[in-house]
């Protein structure tokens, strides 16, 4: 069976207030218009924002990669530079060896350095001997013929040599000088 309640109240009728009346249609419209298109502007700037800060993200990683890519780098080119170098101008001595003209140039600044000497022996690639005794002539370097010798040597390349005195010796093989370069890097 159903079961009635009975509430005592009263409802009295809602009316509106004059102050609450609606603007007319054609304010709304204009007003409704310019909210969207505020509203649109603000949507616009804050997507461009995001979208600006989605790109500085990408560019900021992309900028740590290629700093840990060049880290990396230079440990790798640091480590092996000497390495490195001694191949190339390994590679560059034997494309591109030394001029009679040039080892002539050397071995005469050589023994000036060298008056002092008690003896000197030159040795050099036997297809140079005669153009090297000739250049030396030439520029005039080529000491008191008592204490002096050229030895065509079959172990030496064209454009190496070693000077050999009682004061020291000169090593001028493309070997040596590669060596000399090598460690001279690795300090």
């Amino acid at each position: 069976m159903p079961l009635d309640i009975v509430l005592p109240i009263t409802i009295k009728r809602a009316e509106k207030s004059p102050e609450a009346a609606p603007a007319p249609v054609e304010g709304s419209h204009a007003a409704g218009y310019t909210a969207g298109y505020e509203e649109g502007k603000l949507r616009a700037d804050w997507e461009a924002r995001r979208e600006a800060q989605k790109q500085a993200a990408r560019v900021q990683a992309l900028v740590h990669s290629l700093e840990t890519l060049h880290k990396e780098y230079e440990a790798l080119v640091g480590e092996h530079l000497p390495d490195l170098i001694h191949g190339a101008l390994q590679r560059v001595f034997r494309q591109h060896p030394f001029t009679a003209e040039e080892v002539a140039n050397e071995v005469s600044a050589l023994l000036r350095d060298l008056e002092q000497a008690g003896r000197l022996t030159l040795e050099c690639s036997p297809a140079e001997a005669e153009e090297l005794q000739q250049r030396l002539v030439d520029c005039g370097a080529i000491p008191n013929d008592s204490n002096w010798t050229l030895q065509p040597s079959a172990t030496l390349k064209p454009g190496e040599f070693l000077l050999k005195s009682d004061l020291g010796d000169v090593d001028g093989r493309h070997s040596s000088r590669i060596r000399q370069i090598h460690h001279a890097l690795e300090k």
